[in-house]
């Protein structure tokens, strides 16, 4: 049950985190729609996780870790050749669903050649049709 085969600039999209994640949209400050575009520290974070190694993230306030966070793992999910399930846990159900509605956005802001069928899409989860990968704020 895998994804169909990609044209090869496509398939170094999906296989680079930052080149996918520079294709996901987020909420400016000023409420506006606008590209992810890594900070300084975001690469960072970003770097970390990719690395594979357990990841402790000790910052100010602000950073975007929260965004970056989020990004990389709507990216492992996106490109999960299996039935992966990745879930969204926090102290509140409010911040669960703040998160899990940054990944509708990345969702929702994908360009059409990257964009792949859900077989669900509720306001807690999302299901890849081809392989079955989910995401759940809980």
């Amino acid at each position: 049950m895998g994804r169909p085969r990609n044209p090869p600039k496509l398939e170094a999209v999906l296989a680079d985190p930052f080149l996918f994640i520079s294709r996901l949209s987020v909420v400016d400050k000023k409420g506006k729609l606008c590209k992810l575009i890594p900070n300084g520290e975001q690469i960072e974070i970003i770097r970390a996780l990719h690395s594979g190694d357990d990841t402790l993230i000790l910052k100010s306030r602000q950073i975007g870790s929260t965004t970056a966070v989020a990004a990389y793992f709507f990216w492992k999910w996106y490109v999960s050749s299996s039935p992966t399930t990745h879930v969204i846990l926090s102290h509140k159900m409010t911040s669960s669903q703040h998160i899990f509605k940054m990944f509708k956005r990345f969702w929702d802001s994908l360009p059409e050649t990257l964009r792949r069928p859900l077989a669900l899409n509720t306001n807690h989860t999302m299901v890849l049709q081809d392989t079955g990968a989910t995401l759940q704020a809980h």
